[in-house]
Protein backbone atom coordinates (compact mmCIF):
# COMPACT_ATOMS: atom_id res chain seq x y z
CA UNK A 1 0.00 0.00 0.00
CA UNK A 2 1.28 3.51 -1.27
CA UNK A 3 0.64 4.79 2.63
CA UNK A 4 3.27 2.98 3.89
CA UNK A 5 6.04 3.76 1.52
CA UNK A 6 5.44 7.52 2.64
CA UNK A 7 3.64 8.10 6.14
CA UNK A 8 3.09 11.64 5.59
CA UNK A 9 0.09 10.61 2.96
CA UNK A 10 -1.37 9.32 6.04
CA UNK A 11 -2.31 12.82 7.42
CA UNK A 12 -2.68 14.67 4.05
CA UNK A 13 -6.23 15.93 3.21
CA UNK A 14 -7.24 14.87 -0.57
CA UNK A 15 -9.13 16.76 -2.43
CA UNK A 16 -12.61 14.91 -3.60
CA UNK A 17 -13.48 14.83 -6.91
CA UNK A 18 -17.57 14.85 -5.91
CA UNK A 19 -17.34 17.69 -3.57
CA UNK A 20 -14.36 19.88 -4.20
CA UNK A 21 -13.84 19.93 -0.60
CA UNK A 22 -10.18 18.73 1.40
CA UNK A 23 -11.58 15.12 2.77
CA UNK A 24 -9.79 12.99 4.95
CA UNK A 25 -8.64 8.98 3.65
CA UNK A 26 -11.38 7.67 6.57
CA UNK A 27 -13.95 10.18 5.58
CA UNK A 28 -13.91 9.14 1.98
CA UNK A 29 -14.14 5.58 3.18
CA UNK A 30 -17.12 6.44 4.78
CA UNK A 31 -18.73 8.53 2.81
CA UNK A 32 -18.47 5.88 -0.56
CA UNK A 33 -19.73 3.52 2.38
CA UNK A 34 -16.88 1.04 2.18
CA UNK A 35 -17.66 -2.35 4.11
CA UNK A 36 -16.58 -2.32 7.39
CA UNK A 37 -13.74 -4.77 7.14
CA UNK A 38 -12.15 -1.96 4.38
CA UNK A 39 -12.55 0.61 6.86
CA UNK A 40 -10.87 -1.62 9.21
CA UNK A 41 -7.66 -2.51 7.01
CA UNK A 42 -7.68 1.49 6.28
CA UNK A 43 -7.26 2.08 10.02
CA UNK A 44 -4.87 -0.87 10.82
CA UNK A 45 -2.84 0.98 8.39
CA UNK A 46 -3.12 4.29 9.76
CA UNK A 47 -1.85 3.20 13.01
CA UNK A 48 0.94 1.89 11.11
CA UNK A 49 1.66 5.62 9.72
CA UNK A 50 0.84 7.38 13.08
CA UNK A 51 -1.57 9.47 11.59
CA UNK A 52 -3.40 11.96 13.47
CA UNK A 53 -7.08 10.46 14.49
CA UNK A 54 -8.06 13.46 15.34
CA UNK A 55 -7.74 15.25 12.42
CA UNK A 56 -10.22 18.00 11.41
CA UNK A 57 -12.37 18.05 7.61
CA UNK A 58 -12.59 20.95 5.55
CA UNK A 59 -16.45 21.65 8.09
CA UNK A 60 -14.72 21.07 11.52
CA UNK A 61 -15.77 17.57 12.41
CA UNK A 62 -13.57 15.21 12.90
CA UNK A 63 -13.39 11.60 11.73
CA UNK A 64 -15.07 10.08 15.05
CA UNK A 65 -17.61 12.97 14.59
CA UNK A 66 -18.12 11.79 10.92
CA UNK A 67 -18.19 8.29 11.85
CA UNK A 68 -21.19 9.03 14.84
CA UNK A 69 -23.22 11.34 12.83
CA UNK A 70 -23.08 7.95 9.77
CA UNK A 71 -23.85 5.74 12.78
CA UNK A 72 -20.84 3.62 11.98
CA UNK A 73 -21.04 2.37 15.64
CA UNK A 74 -18.58 -0.38 14.79
CA UNK A 75 -15.83 2.12 12.76
CA UNK A 76 -16.56 4.61 15.51
CA UNK A 77 -15.46 1.97 18.16
CA UNK A 78 -12.16 1.24 15.95
CA UNK A 79 -11.62 5.09 15.92
CA UNK A 80 -11.65 5.65 19.60
CA UNK A 81 -9.71 2.77 19.89
CA UNK A 82 -6.99 3.92 18.06
CA UNK A 83 -6.97 6.88 19.69
CA UNK A 84 -9.30 9.18 18.36
CA UNK A 85 -10.78 11.73 21.43
CA UNK A 86 -14.08 11.29 22.84
CA UNK A 87 -13.80 14.70 24.42
CA UNK A 88 -14.32 16.93 21.17
CA UNK A 89 -17.33 14.46 20.19
CA UNK A 90 -19.26 14.89 23.91
CA UNK A 91 -18.00 18.63 23.84
CA UNK A 92 -19.48 19.15 20.21
CA UNK A 93 -22.57 17.29 21.11
CA UNK A 94 -23.63 18.93 24.40
CA UNK A 95 -22.65 22.72 23.08
CA UNK A 96 -24.36 22.15 19.88
CA UNK A 97 -27.37 20.09 21.78
CA UNK A 98 -26.99 16.84 18.99
CA UNK A 99 -27.58 14.21 21.34
CA UNK A 100 -27.57 11.70 18.69
CA UNK A 101 -24.44 12.17 17.86
CA UNK A 102 -23.24 11.03 20.77
CA UNK A 103 -25.60 7.18 20.14
CA UNK A 104 -22.77 5.32 18.64
CA UNK A 105 -20.59 5.62 22.06
CA UNK A 106 -23.89 4.38 24.29
CA UNK A 107 -25.05 1.77 21.71
CA UNK A 108 -23.99 -1.77 20.63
Amino acid sequence: MLLRQDNTLANRLYYSVTTGHPEHLLAVALKNEHTTDVVRLLIDCLIECRADFNAVEHNGETILQFAARMRRTKEFNMLERAGADINNLVRTATQGGDAPLLQPKFSG
